[in-house]
């Protein structure tokens, strides 16, 4: 008897398209919040949606004791222990019945509680249909704080990663309310939105404190924000792959049998009939629509012309033919026709394609239509859903419960109905990126292809040997997509995945390289719609408070000591400012101006100067009319007691810089240069920096008029890049200021520190771990110091970051404190 044959590995190849490809939702870690100071009306109001969490009793008493008014609504069949200023239960899920609790003329922040455990399939529909309601009819008090910060945020309790980790004990349903958030920050982009994921565990007062943490939170453009006891995490989508399981996932094989929801019409067939045409597997389709033969009489007729047959054959029935009745009919046949010629289509594959006739949202009769095959299926694509485009100040219950049904609850009646019989080994979801990034008018279906994506990561937990993903698709270049709608996404910058590129990545998704895929965007990275364009308004003035617990702790600041004293850099100082800046804008900065060091801060708190800091407080307002991108910044630093004083000031400014020349001339002197080793003037007193900010790595040119360095740095995130910025790392650029520091000591013999840089112009990132070329120039000296012109630029002379009036002071008191590194623990803030 011979062995059964053994199939070669699944191989797809498809069309390549501009612009369109696969990326993969990931988890990135966040710094501590900058909390805005005032960031509320006076006396706010709050109002709680309770879902019997039992984290709503410690986030209403947060935040009562932080000087709020709460007044909390109670969902149906729940009760409350949160002691709050007026509770309201709500006996249905009417959205008459909501709106009459809702009795404030104006809201300061809604709190949609979405935390309850245990939720089953349209329990959670039902629960997240709501939150849609909620959206809508607080909408108006929430607008009414005008001139003032006004809140949306939903609590969810699923893993402290937003459901991208997949543990937890809440239903990852749930997860699905951030797709509501999104699409509110789109179509209100006047309102503060997020939805914050509490790790289960956490002790009520850390909830309390870290979700006021969170409402005051000065960045504006983070929808979704994980908590948990080591600190707090995004979602982002990454050109990485996740990492491999430790179970390898089988490809889709000719034995193989797929139950597919909608399946017989539009994308969906498209994508089976690249997967067959590759490996021929048996498909289950399940559709609603009935095949029927082709009548004599509308055999050939198209468009009009079959319309025009419809509406006679109405009326010779002696019926009036109504453009309702005319159209209801032509979908009929239409429709018929489509699903047989692809039916047709998909056969002529080879494979076995069954199509059955049933709505998935009716739990008996799925399971009734599936029980002969159950035992036989080997995995699910759940392609079905349906759309109900209005904003959410538009939308009605019924197109909610529609949109969710077909999405939640169907594809939970197809895996109830094989649960225990069927060994599921491929699980493919048609999600959207209208959820992953929120799309204007698909607020339902956002909150739907959420829930999918975070369902996707709680089933790859529960079945490591199977194949679960969820691909977020981009716009497909479809029959939907008029020319108006081509030209508006061409006009965005969005890209359009054409028919034969997408039904190719489908079917890539059953090969053995992709087994490891959870949650896949698939398209482009830019989201389909964007809040309305305002310009680019001024920042407001604002006071924001910056912790500096984290980067007191940093290990980075042992390397960056001055007589065992450490001493938070020049760079992560500007680094602060930078970040703040961009936290507020939204918007990468790109110069900075009139940088200025007042009283530097020692980490130490062993130098008896007195009280610790515990802060910088920022004092931002807008820059002059002139420079409408510009903001200005005055950072003090503030201790337990609230004493403060000035640190550092600059002028920050998110316009585009034109790029400057190249500087060949540069990058031609130290391709023929010698080269000196740089090592030694990390122990020769010149420098004091420890290893991990030694990044000189050698002297090419060393004259008065210039010198020429080379250096190489890997990067780091002090305090998990708190002190970053888009084109600024605090790291790598300390290597511009030590340069300075070079030269003083080559041509003047003296130590010294920076205090002042005129003007710093990102035009591209500093390289990590790359060599980079540095070069002092247009130096100037004084009794006490130089100013000069740091450039850094790559090897063929493209300028990088320039900076120009860069003040450097010496100091005889440094002498003998630079050429050592003393090691600390982990220290506090002195001023």
């Amino acid at each position: 008897m011979s062995a059964p044959a053994v199939e070669a590995p699944l191989v797809v190849t498809y069309p390549q398209a501009a612009g369109v490809g696969r990326t993969f939702a990931a988890v990135r870690e966040l710094p501590a919040v900058c909390r805005v100071v005032r960031a509320y009306a006076e006396q706010p109001v709050a109002l709680v949606l309770d879902d019997g969490s039992t984290l709503t009793p410690p986030l209403v008493a947060g935040l009562r004791a932080d000087g709020w008014r709460v007044e909390v609504v109670v969902l149906p069949g729940v009760t409350t222990s949160a002691e709050a200023d007026a509770v309201r239960p709500l006996r249905t899920w009417d959205e008459q019945e909501l709106a009459s609790a809702v009795t404030a003329e104006r809201l300061d922040l809604v709190v949609q509680m979405a935390a309850e455990a245990g939720q089953e399939w349209a329990g959670a529909a039902r629960r997240l249909a709501h939150t849609v309601l909620v959206a809508k009819v607080t909408q108006a008090p929430l607008k009414a704080t005008a001139g003032d910060r006004a809140a949306f945020v939903a609590v969810t309790r699923l893993d402290g990663a937003n459901g991208y980790r997949g543990g937890g004990t809440g239903s990852a349903l749930l997860g699905g309310v951030s797709g509501l958030v999104k699409t509110l920050a789109i179509e209100v982009p006047a309102l503060f939105t997020r939805t914050v994921d509490f790790a289960p565990g956490l002790d009520d007062r850390t909830v309390a404190a870290r979700f006021l943490d969170e409402i005051h939170d000065v960045s504006s453009d983070l929808s979704d924000v994980g908590v948990d006891p080591e600190g707090r995490r995004t979602i982002v989508p990454s050109a990485e792959p996740p990492a491999a399981h430790v179970t390898a996932v089988p490809e889709i094989g000719a034995g193989d049998l797929l139950v597919v929801t909608g399946g017989a019409r539009g994308i969906t067939a498209d994508c089976l009939q690249a997967l067959v045409q590759a490996r021929p597997a048996g498909l289950l389709l399940l559709g609603r629509s009935r095949v029927t033969p082709e009548p004599t009489w509308s055999a050939g007729a198209e468009g009009a012309a079959l319309k025009g047959l419809i509406a006679k054959r109405i009326t010779a029935s002696g019926e009036k033919a109504t453009p309702r009745g005319v159209e209801a009919v032509y979908r009929e046949v239409t429709g018929s026709r489509e699903i047989q010629a692809n039916l047709d289509r998909l056969r002529a594959t080879g494979a076995t394609v069954e199509y059955l006739v049933v709505d998935i949202t009716d739990a008996a009769a799925v399971r009734m239509a599936l029980a002969p095959y159950a035992a036989r299926v080997t995995g699910v694509v759940h392609g079905a859903g349906v759309l109900a485009d209005r904003l959410i100040a538009d939308k009605t219950g019924d197109e909610i419960d529609r949109v969710l049904g077909t999405k939640i609850v169907g594809l939970g009646n197809v895996l109830d109905a094989l649960r225990g019989s069927a060994d599921l080994r491929h699980l493919v979801f048609f999600s959207s990126v209208a959820g992953f990034f929120g799309n204007r008018g698909q607020s339902d279906y956002a909150v739907a292809n959420e829930a999918l994506n975070r369902l996707a990561v709680r089933l790859r937990q529960e079945l490591p040997s199977a194949r679960v993903t969820s691909v977020n698709w981009g716009a497909w270049d479809g029959g939907m997509v008029t020319d108006d709608l081509r030209r508006m996404f061409a006009s965005r910058g969005v890209a359009l995945v054409p028919v034969a590129t997408g039904a190719g990545m489908f079917a890539e998704q059953f090969t053995a390289a992709r087994g490891q895929d959870t949650v896949v965007v698939a398209g482009p990275l830019t989201p389909l719609s964007a809040p309305p364009a305002d310009g680019s308004p001024a920042a407001p003035t604002l006071l924001v408070d910056r912790t500096l617990a984290d980067i007191s702790a940093d290990p980075l600041l042992a390397d960056h000591t001055i007589g065992g004293k450490r001493v938070l850099p020049a760079t992560a100082a500007l680094g602060a400012l930078v970040n703040t800046t961009e936290r507020v804008t939204g918007r990468p900065v790109t110069e900075v101006s009139a940088f200025k060091v007042f009283k530097g801060l020692v980490l130490d708190a062993a130098q008896g100067e007195g009280a610790d800091a515990s802060r910088l407080r920022l004092f931002i307002e807008p820059g002059p009319a002139t420079r409408p991108n510009a903001i200005e910044v005055l950072a003090s630093a503030v201790d337990d007691a609230g004493r403060s004083r000035p640190s550092y000031g600059a002028s920050l400014s998110t316009d585009v810089t034109p790029a400057p020349a190249d500087r060949a001339d540069l990058a031609r002197a130290a391709r023929a240069a010698n080269r000196t080793d740089a090592a030694p003037l990390y122990r020769d007193g010149t420098l004091f920096h420890g290893p991990a900010l030694r990044g000189i790595r050698s002297v090419l040119v060393a004259e008065e008029g210039l010198l020429l360095l080379g250096a190489r740095l890997g990067d780091g995130l002090p305090a998990r890049g708190a002190y970053h910025g888009r084109f600024h790392s605090p790291v790598i650029a300390d290597l511009l200021l030590q340069s300075a520091l070079v030269w003083v000591r080559r041509f003047r013999n003296r130590a010294s520190l920076p205090l002042e840089i005129g003007s710093a112009r990102f035009h591209a990132e500093l390289p990590a771990d790359r060599e980079f070329l540095i070069a002092v120039e247009n130096v100037v000296s004084g009794p006490s110091g130089i100013t000069c012109t740091i450039t850094a630029l790559d090897q063929e002379g493209r300028v990088l970051q320039v900076l120009d009036g860069v003040v450097v002071v010496e100091d005889a008191q440094l002498e003998g404190k630079f050429g050592t590194v003393e090691r600390t623990g982990t220290a506090t803030v002195s001023v």
